[in-house]
């Protein structure tokens, strides 16, 4: 198999041929191409499991298959790469919330290039996809079917974007979805094949261990890692930099993922769980004076070390939306490395992330409306989130109060419709639960 650490999703390529069409959907674009060539960096051949799977994509009856594992078990790094080896549409949800009309412009660009155009509606209304795949299924020069790649839409964690993704009623005849996901998650069609991870993988053990040698692991550690992983690619990772640092012991490995993160989170002072909490509260990457602003204290030496660690990135520029406008300012940003992360922070600390919540939306008051600053471009961006999944008060008293029609408007200048929508879908979740009907009529109009 050929290299795919530099290997540009295929749907993505076809895609430069329509500058326009390309434009519409850049940023989105941007993000889930760093998201994708962060999994191919670390990605391990699997060429038995890739190979069964897309067997079954090939079959021309059409219908759901599904690529089920633990968080960390290689799913979304699966998808990443049957996407660089073929010319299926790839979305990645968990970089790209609003990347439904980006996969909508992949396959116009692949399968109706007569007409370059997307639909206004593409991320909105499921019959725009509906009918795109029904033309692309029924004009297929030949028996293979049409293949979309998405992953986790309700992963583990709190949720990125305010509602259901508009997913058509069915798959039209003819119509792949390979949709990667976690154990016990809803699925939206009855189900064609699954592969659940890591079982489904014959070759397991010897990817795991080609795993641990593009890391230049001691061979001495990986049998003892591969043991206690259980078939998480993450927690190898994880687990190498502590042993690495110091941290852990070779006898004695912890095991499995949640296990690992235990330990680690057992070792936090207080103000660093707080900014951890921050970190898995924010929905994209956090500027780094945000963090100093709530956490009260310098987290720079907190982060170099995790960054060191493999927890967070340092570094994701190229997959925050703070790199959207020609103008945005070049600031330090921090992320997990992995959702699954976050997910662990809110699950061990609920009160703690609900606090982060909190903070960041109240945060948002503070700060000027429009502000050249990227603590204030990601406060205005994310601010209906936080204020719909803090605890309580803020979320029906703050709110209400901000998402009006004259906010969607601005807010809409600054962030472009997709955004402005979402504001006030954000409302409207939050409306649906404050038993004050008048609200939610409120909130209903603004969204609809």
């Amino acid at each position: 198999m050929e290299p795919l650490l530099a290997a540009l999703p295929r749907a993505f390529a076809a895609l430069e041929q329509f500058p326009a069409l390309r434009d519409a959907v850049a940023a989105s674009l941007r993000r889930q191409r760093a998201h994708a060539a962060a999994c191919l960096a670390a990605y391990a051949e699997r060429p038995r499991l890739v190979a069964a799977i897309t067997a079954a994509a090939r079959g021309p009856r059409g219908g759901l298959i599904s690529v089920v594992g633990p968080p960390g078990s290689g799913v979304t790094s699966l998808l990443a790469a049957l996407a660089a080896r073929h010319p299926w549409p790839l979305w990645l949800p968990d970089s790209a919330p609003d990347g439904l009309a980006a996969c909508y412009a992949q396959l116009v660009a692949l399968h109706r290039p007569s007409i370059p155009l997307l639909d206004p509606t593409a991320a909105s209304d499921p019959a725009a996809l509906e009918q795109l795949l029904s033309e692309a299924a029924a004009t297929a020069p030949g028996p293979a079917p049409i293949v979309l790649l998405i992953d986790a839409l309700d992963p583990p964690g709190q949720p990125l974007g305010p509602g259901p993704v508009p997913l058509p009623a069915e798959l039209p005849p003819g119509v792949v979805l390979l949709l990667g996901g976690t154990p016990g998650a809803p699925l939206p069609y009855p189900l064609l094949a699954s592969f659940q991870l890591p079982d489904a993988d014959p070759d397991l053990l010897a990817v795991q261990a080609r795993a641990l040698a593009a890391q230049r692991c001691p061979p001495a550690w990986v049998e003892p890692l591969c043991d206690a992983a259980a078939g998480n690619f993450l927690y190898l990772r994880l687990a190498l930099a502590a042993l690495r640092a110091g941290t852990l012991a070779l006898h004695g490995l912890p095991a499995g993922l949640t296990v690992l993160l235990e330990h680690w989170w057992a070792q936090l002072a207080p103000a660093e769980q707080r900014l951890a909490a921050l970190l898995a509260a924010a929905a994209e990457p956090l500027p780094l004076s945000l963090a100093l602003e709530l956490v009260g204290s310098d987290p720079q030496a907190t982060l170099a070390h995790w960054a060191n660690r493999g927890l967070i990135d340092l570094e994701p520029q190229a997959a925050s939306p703070a790199a959207d406008g020609p103008s945005a300012p070049a600031e330090p940003l921090a992320c997990f490395t992995h959702r699954a992360l976050a997910a662990f922070v809110g699950q061990v600390a609920p009160a703690a992330l609900d606090a982060a919540h909190a903070d960041l939306a109240a945060a948002r008051l503070r700060h000027a409306i429009g502000a050249p600053d990227a603590s204030a471009r990601y406060l205005e961006r994310q601010f209906a989130r936080h204020a719909a999944l803090a605890p309580g008060g803020l979320a029906q008293q703050a709110l209400p109060g901000l998402i009006s029609r004259d906010w969607l408007r601005a807010h809409e200048r600054r962030a472009g419709l997709a955004g402005a929508r979402d504001d006030a879908r954000w409302e409207l979740r939050a409306a649906a639960t404050a038993a004050t009907p008048l609200r939610l009529v409120r909130a209903a109009a603004c969204v609809g």
